[in-house]
């Protein structure tokens, strides 16, 4: 009877906890459980519109379609600032060229690369190549002159760390290559050239800020990158990294 007792106190709990749950500002799993802690660079032109709204998506998507839980609240950082090596990823999507012959935010750049930092660069420019992507090319030449910024083999293991994708999705369809930089065997820095988070920005009534090329297919596809960008940042090789296998398992039911 005791034994029924405490069931009986477990399921009510358990009733009252998912009752409580909202539906958009909480996930299944609460943000105090975060597996990943995601900052935001703040450059010269500060925080573009669309960047935290896109990113809040793809943290609450990834809650929600994976085990992992990226936060969801993302605090903004100057690429100098020690507070940045507090977080293990950083997102840096620039409104504007960046100074790539500044020497302190080359040895900042490097520093936190080097030392286990991974940074993803979302491209926003409607140029495929703008003076945004060629100032940061030039910054990364400066910082890392032993290391290039080229496009990922289709079967490099970024591709299938969650989803098996084949295609880059974003706002715009400027390439359909995915670049990183390779420090000591894993992808320290992930560029997007189509402005994803700028295709997954929604506004308070959960509508589209922004036109997307490929419409609901390239917004799809953009989380389905960014689901990837995450797990990499975490897993590294998911072939080492068993936290998604429920999941995958799953979806070939």
């Amino acid at each position: 009877m005791k034994s029924k007792g405490i069931l009986r106190l477990v399921g009510l709990l358990i009733f009252i906890n998912i009752g409580a749950t909202s539906a958009y500002g909480e996930s299944p799993n609460s943000r105090e459980t975060s597996h990943l802690k995601v900052a935001v660079i703040e450059d010269a032109a500060g925080i573009s519109g669309g960047t935290l709204d896109g990113l809040r998506k793809l943290s609450w998507e990834t809650r929600q379609r994976t085990s992992i839980n990226p936060s969801l609240n993302h605090p903004t950082l100057s690429l100098s600032s020690d507070q940045l090596y507090n977080y293990p990823m950083a997102v840096w999507r620039p409104g504007e060229p960046v100074a790539f012959d500044s020497s302190i935010l080359g040895s900042k750049l490097r520093r936190y690369l080097t030392t286990g930092g991974t940074l993803f660069i979302d491209i926003q420019e409607t140029d495929s190549q703008g003076p945004i992507l060629r100032s940061i090319t030039r910054l990364l030449e400066n910082a890392l002159p032993r290391q290039t910024l080229k496009p990922l083999d289709r079967d490099h293991v970024f591709f299938k760390t969650f989803y098996l994708v084949d295609q880059l999705g974003g706002r715009f369809n400027h390439s359909t290559y995915f670049y990183g930089l390779e420090i000591d065997g894993r992808i320290a820095l992930l560029l997007h050239p189509n402005d994803l988070l700028g295709a997954l920005a929604q506004d308070d009534n959960d509508d589209w800020l922004y036109f997307a090329a490929q419409g609901d297919r390239g917004r799809e596809y953009a989380l389905r990158v960014g689901v990837n960008i995450f797990m990499y940042t975490l897993c590294l090789d998911y072939k080492q990294d068993q936290v998604h296998i429920p999941f995958i398992l799953k979806r070939r039911r």
